[in-house]
């Protein structure tokens, strides 16, 4: 290639952008030069650009090894094809995942997040681990975790669902006078009733009982009919 003006400004070499002819040195010319990864510019001569002596001006190199040098790493243990991770190297805090999806994920240093998912930083973007075992990338398609364990992200124990599928298989919630999720007191015949939420609507039990545990035992029934295989009672172990 002749070393010209025109036919080298605007051309890219490696890391290297080729912006405008800057001064000659007996036969060899320089070239004003900007670095892709950090735009800075820099007066080269030109034959170490267009042969790949100079590939860059070394920034990204310099901020990965800084990077890996500080990086940490979670602590885990193998146990046939199932790898116990210890979370924000918490000896308490333990996931689970197969062997395949850690060996792709496990350059990431996984955290609990305030949900109570693992969580990891990559390419400057968080990423939470149980959607990248599933691969999904569409936030309107959900993923559940069959036993309800936030932290058991083996494939066995996931799957993707709807918004509202995914509802269905929360931990139970016994914050009233019966103590039972989706029990209460009908004051007005002194006895115990069930109700339930699906699909927006409210479906109480077609009679009342003497006990909560009766109302209840509505409520699992229920339960299991309206949601099936994504009822908390069908997914727990």
């Amino acid at each position: 290639m002749k070393l010209s003006e025109e036919n080298l400004v605007g051309k890219i070499f490696n890391r290297w952008e080729v912006i405008k002819f800057s001064h000659k040195i007996g036969y060899n010319k320089y070239f004003v030069c900007k670095c892709l990864d950090c735009n800075k510019e820099k007066t080269l001569y030109i034959q170490n650009i267009t042969s790949g002596k100079s590939k860059s001006c070394g920034c990204k190199s310099k901020s990965e090894t800084a990077y890996n040098i500080n990086k940490k790493y979670n602590e885990y243990e193998v146990s046939g094809n199932t790898v116990k991770v210890y979370i924000d190297n918490d000896k308490e805090k333990i996931m689970l995942c197969d062997l395949e999806d850690w060996e792709t994920l496990k350059e990431c240093y996984w955290r609990e997040n305030a949900e109570g998912y693992a969580v990891a930083i990559n390419n400057y973007k968080t990423i939470i681990f149980h959607r990248e075992v599933l691969g999904l990338k569409n936030p309107k398609i959900q993923a559940d975790h069959i036993n309800g364990r936030k932290l058991d992200n083996r494939k066995i124990n996931l799957r993707s669902c709807s918004n509202q599928e995914n509802s269905f298989n929360k931990y139970e919630n016994s914050n009233n006078s019966s103590g039972y999720k989706g029990v209460y007191f009908d004051k007005t015949r002194n006895k115990w009733r069930g109700a339930i939420q699906y699909n927006g609507k409210s479906m109480k039990s077609p009679k009342r009982y003497d006990t909560p545990e009766e109302a209840y035992q509505w409520y699992i029934e229920k339960s299991n009919e309206l949601f099936k295989e994504y009822s908390v009672f069908n997914s727990r172990e």
